[in-house]
């Protein structure tokens, strides 16, 4: 990568995100999908890599930030089916919510996520609409719902860590 595009990336240009962001966008998703095997939960990594290496700041050296961004798409990689193994791992009593629970956790969280928030967590989550029918509906990209919808996720999964 040139000094020039790696300098605009770090100062969050929007030309230079883009661009960085085609040029490994699918090695990232490859690095993630190895470990994940699910497209949708890969593509959310590869989203979220970017916004943790934007907001770490800017590397030392420019020639270690392809292997940065592969290892920080690793870990989380790593983390996403370690979570994914701890809630298909919790009893069935606490896994499944009776009604009562239900609604105090639905209260909870639109009264802790901001309203789009609230609705792409619902639309994704609850209903299963596809990352493309939500992105239409809020006129956004589909990489964006996407890296909303994960961080409502983290959100919702910190919220409601003390009522499991």
């Amino acid at each position: 990568m040139n000094r020039h595009l790696f300098k605009a990336f770090y100062r969050k240009e929007e030309w230079a995100v883009k661009e960085v962001y085609e040029q490994y966008c699918r090695l990232l998703k490859h690095v993630s999908y190895q470990i994940v095997g699910d497209n949708d939960l890969a593509d959310g990594i590869v989203n979220e890599t970017f916004i943790r290496v934007l907001d770490k700041g800017e590397l030392e050296d420019e020639r270690t930030f392809i292997a940065y961004m592969c290892q920080v798409a690793r870990n989380l990689s790593i983390d996403a089916v370690k979570e994914r193994n701890r809630i298909d791992s919790l009893p069935e009593d606490v896994a499944v919510n009776d009604e009562k629970n239900d609604d105090d956790v639905l209260t909870l969280l639109k009264k802790n996520l901001e309203k789009d928030e609230y609705d792409i967590l619902i639309l994704r989550a609850v209903l299963d609409y596809p990352f493309k029918d939500i992105a239409g509906m809020f006129d956004a990209t589909t990489s964006s719902i996407r890296g909303i919808y994960h961080r409502c996720r983290k959100k919702a999964k910190e919220l409601l860590e003390g009522l499991l």
